[in-house]
């Protein structure tokens, strides 16, 4: 065995560092699609990682307007087109008469991307509250904490993803980045 070391140690510790080099780029990338991504719909409906499966609320969100209540893809894409003023509008409409996960993750993208961080996190944490499988969520809530410097709660909310979706891929490799991102003090 010790001949058999000596002679590919070189070859086993490169197929190693490659592994781990190949599953942080993986992981920088998933952070970095989530901080600039919003609404994933991949997190949303695919969670096979986590071997649950999302609460699916039996409301249609994306129909179009009916009784003045606004469609969550017309918000979608006035968000989209960065209308946050407008969607801002919508949005509230919509949450008061259907609060679920999907529409207050994205009440939270609005607030946040029109500059209201301290509302978003409280956006985020409804959306966490009324549908813990939404993973996109946590991601968008970790995201703050940690452009404002708070590591330590950024950390805590992943982990509290974790604990409710155990295994997921998606918060393992934003913790796992979180964790090896330089922090400015």
């Amino acid at each position: 065995m010790k001949k058999f070391w000596q002679k590919y140690n070189w070859l086993i510790i490169s197929i190693v560092a490659g592994l781990v080099l190949a599953a942080g780029i993986y992981a920088y990338l998933s952070w970095q699609d989530a901080k600039e991504g919003g609404i994933n719909k991949k997190d949303q409906t695919d969670n096979t990682t986590s071997g649950k499966t999302p609460k699916n609320d039996s409301s249609d969100n994306s129909t179009t307007k009916d009784n003045g209540i606004p469609a969550l893809s017309e918000i979608q894409a006035l968000y989209e087109q960065k209308e946050y003023d407008q969607a801002l509008v919508e949005i509230a409409i919509l949450a008061n008469t259907n609060p679920n996960g999907e529409v207050l993750n994205l009440y939270g993208n609005i607030l946040r991307d029109s500059g209201d961080k301290a509302a978003a996190k409280s956006k985020y944490e409804q959306a966490i509250s009324l549908d813990p499988n939404l993973i996109v969520a946590y991601t968008n809530l970790a995201i703050i904490y940690q452009e404002e410097g708070n590591i330590d709660k950024a950390k805590e909310v992943l982990n509290q993803g974790l604990a409710a979706n155990p295994g997921n891929e998606d918060l393992q490799n934003s913790l796992a980045i979180l964790e090896i991102t330089p922090h400015s003090e």
